[in-house]
C-alpha cells in the first residue's frame, strides 16, 4: 500500500530556506530514516507528514486509510492526566472498551461481566493481549499513576506505549531512543525491524539505523537526497561522494588556473567563444564547496595533568527515603576512560552529580588532584540563561582556547567552527532549537579547558555528524573520561570499562566494551532460565529415550566438538579487530553484525553439546 507521496514541498523561516523541492513517499512495511545536521529541518518535516505543520510550497497525497502512531521528541501531557487515559486514546472501539474493562479491572467496577461480554463481541482478547505484553516489556504496571509524578525515562516508555497500541499502519518516530535504558533499545529495535507497518523515524543511535532501515534520506544544503540501503550503505555512500567531490574540485581548479593564465595575457571578449571561455571561467570561480570537516575540528590541549586525579570515598545519597548511591569509593587513574550503564532511576545521573560535585553528598567525600579541571556536561542543558546572547555566553568559560597545533581561537571563532555564523553570535538563547542549546552547552564546556571531562547523556539531540566528531576527540583526548549514555555505538567507541548500575542500585565493575556486556548480560539470563524448572529439567534426565546417545546423536557431539574451538578463535579474532584503533565507524558496525551472529551460534553449540554430553553420562 502506497502511504504517501511529497511533491516540490519547501519551507521557510524568516526568508531563510529549511529546505525547497523535496519529493519522496512511502510504501508499507518500508523502514526509512531522517539524518542531517541540527537545523536542517528534519522534525519539520516529520511534522509535515503527520500535518503539525504547513508547507510553504508543494503538497503531500496521504492515502485514505493512513493511520499514523506517532513518537514526539519530547512527550506532552496533561498535568493531572493518568497513564490509562494517555495511553488509551482514540476512537478505536476496541481501545475504547480495552480501556473501560481495564478501569473496572482497578475499580472492581460491577460492569466487568458487561465488559467481558462487550470484549466477547469485538474479538478484543488477543488485542488486549498484545497490550498487555507491550505494557510487560515496558515495566508499565500502575495505569492509575499520574503522568506528572513519572520521570523522564518513564515519560517516554508511556509515549512509546501509546505510540505502539494505537491502531496505525505508519510508526512515525523523533528521536526514539532519548532517554531510554539500554534493555528497551534493544527490544524496540527488534521490534520496529519487524513490525509489519511502515516506519519513519529520526534518530542519531546508529546501531539502531543500521538494523532496522532500508533506506535512508539525508536533508543537505536544503535538499533530500536518497540512500536505498541501512546505514552502513549510506555511509559508504557517503565516502565515496566526499571522494568525488575532491576529486571534481581539484579538476576545476586545474582549469581554473589555465583559464586565469588565459585571461591574464590580455584575453578579450572579442568572440562568441572568447565570451563562453570567459562566463565559465566566472562559473567556476563562484563554486562553492563543503567545507565541514574544517569546521568541526575539536583538538584542544586540556590543561596540564597531576600525580593525584580524583579519589571518591563512600559517596551516599539518600532521595525520599530511597538510598540512591551507597558508600561509593573509587580511584580515578590517569586518562581513564570510564562509562556507566543500567536501567532508568538507578542513580546512574546522581553519581555524575556526586562526583561533579554539582550535588552535595549525604555520606563520603571526594579528594581532587590539585591540577585536575572537571568539565560537566549535563543532560539536560539546565543552566542555559535564555536571555543571554551567544558570544556572551562561550566568552563566560574563556575568551580564548588553545589547540593541539598550536593555534589559539577566540570565542567567536569557535562559535563558528560549532556551525554558529558570526550573524548568530549576538543571538539570545532563547531563539535555538534544541540540538543547538546542546551543540553550543558542548562548545562552553570545551571552553574551559578541562582535563576531566564528565559527560550525562551526550548524544541526545545532537546530529550524526556531531557525533562522530565527537567520538574521534574523546578518543584522542589525553585526560579522563567519565559517560552515561544508551548510545551503544558511542560508548563502544570512546570507553573501555563500566560501572554497571542495577534495579536495586548496586554497582558492579566490567572491564570491556558495552557491546560485549550485553551479550554477556544476555548469556547469564540464559543461564538463570532452566533453574526456574527444576522438575521438567529432572524428568528430562531420566527419560528412558535420554539413557543413550544414538548414532545421530555420537556424530552430532563429535561435530560440535570440532566447531566450538573455529567459533571461539573467530570471536576473539573479530573482537581484536573491533579493539583496533583504526576501525573505521562502517567496518565497526560490520564487526559488530558479525561479533553477535558467532556468539549467538557459539552459544546454541555449548548449549547443545551440554545436553548431548548430560545423555552420554546418563
Amino acid at each position: 500500500m502506497h502511504l504517501f507521496s511529497a511533491q516540490n514541498l519547501a519551507k521557510y523561516y524568516n526568508d531563510v530556506v529549511v529546505f525547497r523541492n523535496v519529493s519522496w513517499g512511502m510504501e508499507s512495511e518500508d523502514k526509512v530514516a531522517l539524518v542531517g545536521l541540527n537545523g536542517c529541518g528534519k522534525s519539520t518535516l516529520l511534522n509535515m507528514i503527520i500535518g503539525e505543520v504547513t508547507a510553504d510550497e508543494g503538497e503531500i497525497a496521504r492515502n485514505r486509510d493512513l493511520k499514523i502512531g506517532y513518537l514526539p521528541q519530547t512527550p506532552t501531557y496533561k498535568k493531572d492526566e493518568k497513564i490509562v487515559d494517555h495511553i488509551f486514546t482514540g476512537n478505536d472501539p476496541r481501545v475504547v472498551t480495552i480501556k473501560q474493562y481495564e478501569e473496572a479491572c482497578i475499580s472492581g467496577s460491577d460492569d466487568l461481566e458487561a465488559l467481558s461480554e462487550k470484549m466477547d463481541r469485538l474479538d478484543a482478547w488477543n488485542y488486549e493481549n498484545d497490550i498487555k505484553a507491550i505494557l510487560d516489556r515496558l515495566v508499565i504496571v500502575d495505569l492509575t499513576q499520574k503522568m506528572s509524578t513519572l520521570s523522564g525515562g518513564m515519560l517516554k516508555k508511556v509515549a512509546l506505549a501509546r505510540m505502539l497500541i494505537a491502531d496505525s499502519n505508519l510508526l512515525i518516530l523523533d528521536e526514539p531512543t532519548n532517554h531510554l535504558d539500554l534493555d528497551t533499545i534493544i527490544w524496540l529495535q527488534k521490534y520496529l525491524a519487524t513490525v509489519k507497518k511502515g516506519v519513519l523515524m529520526v534518530t542519531h543511535d546508529r546501531y539502531f539505523l543500521d538494523a532496522i532501515c532500508t533506506s535512508i534520506y539525508e536533508i543537505e544544503h536544503s535538499e533530500l537526497f536518497q540512500y536505498k540501503g541501512n546505514y552502513s550503505f549510506y555511509l559508504r555512500k557517503q565516502q565515496e561522494h566526499q571522494h568525488s567531490e575532491e576529486m571534481n574540485k581539484r579538476r576545476v581548479q586545474t582549469i581554473l588556473r589555465r583559464e586565469l593564465a588565459w585571461l591574464s595575457r590580455g584575453a578579450r571578449a572579442r568572440t562568441t567563444k572568447s565570451k563562453e571561455r570567459i562566463n565559465k571561467i566566472d562559473t567556476m570561480r563562484s563554486m562553492e564547496w563543503n567545507e565541514e570537516d574544517e569546521n568541526f575540528e575539536l583538538a584542544i590541549t586540556g590543561a596540564r595533568m597531576g600525580k593525584k586525579i580524583l579519589e571518591v570515598e563512600n559517596l551516599s545519597k539518600i532521595y525520599d527515603g530511597v538510598s540512591i548511591v551507597s558508600d561509593f569509593s573509587y580511584t580515578f587513574k590517569r586518562g581513564e576512560k570510564l562509562g556507566i550503564v543500567g536501567p532508568n532511576g538507578s542513580g546512574k545521573s546522581t553519581l555524575l552529580d556526586l562526583i561533579s560535585a554539582s550535588v552535595k553528598p549525604d555520606g563520603g567525600e571526594l579528594d581532587k588532584g590539585i591540577n585536575t579541571v572537571v568539565a560537566y556536561f549535563d543532560q539536560t542543558s539546565r543552566n542555559l540563561p535564555e536571555d543571554m546572547r551567544l558570544l556572551d555566553y562561550v566568552r563566560s568559560s574563556g575568551e580564548v582556547i588553545s589547540l593541539k597545533d598550536g593555534d589559539v581561537l577566540t570565542a567567536s571563532k569557535m562559535l563558528e567552527r560549532f556551525l554558529f555564523p558570526s550573524g548568530m553570535h549576538y543571538t539570545p538563547i532563547a531563539k535555538l532549537s534544541g540540538g543547538e542549546r546542546r551543540r553550543l552547552y558542548l562548545l562552553k564546556v570545551l571552553m574551559t579547558n578541562p582535563n576531566f571531562i564528565i559527560l550525562d547523556e551526550p548524544t541526545n539531540d545532537l546530529d550524526i555528524k556531531t557525533l562522530s566528531i565527537l567520538e574521534d576527540f574523546l578518543r584522542h583526548f589525553e585526560g579522563n573520561l567519565l559517560v552515561v549514555s544508551h548510545d551503544r555505538y558511542f560508548m563502544d567507541r570512546t570507553v573501555d570499562h563500566l560501572l554497571v548500575f542495577d534495579e536495586q542500585h548496586k554497582i558492579t565493575r566490567y572491564s570491556g566494551f558495552v557491546s560485549e556486556w550485553i551479550e554477556s548480560f544476555k548469556d547469564a539470563k540464559k543461564i538463570k532460565e532452566p533453574k526456574k524448572q527444576p522438575p521438567k529439567v529432572v524428568e528430562q534426565k531420566i527419560a528412558p529415550t535420554e539413557k543413550k546417545l544414538g548414532y545421530k546423536d555420537k556424530r552430532e557431539l563429535e561435530q560440535i566438538e570440532q566447531e566450538i574451538p573455529k567459533l571461539e578463535e573467530e570471536v576473539s579474532k573479530i573482537e581484536q579487530l573491533m579493539n583496533g584503533a583504526a576501525t573505521s565507524p562502517e567496518k565497526l558496525v560490520e564487526l559488530g553484525q558479525r561479533h553477535r551472529e558467532a556468539s549467538e551460534l557459539l552459544d546454541k553449540n555449548i548449549e547443545r553439546w551440554t545436553i548431548l554430553e548430560e545423555k552420554k553420562g546418563s
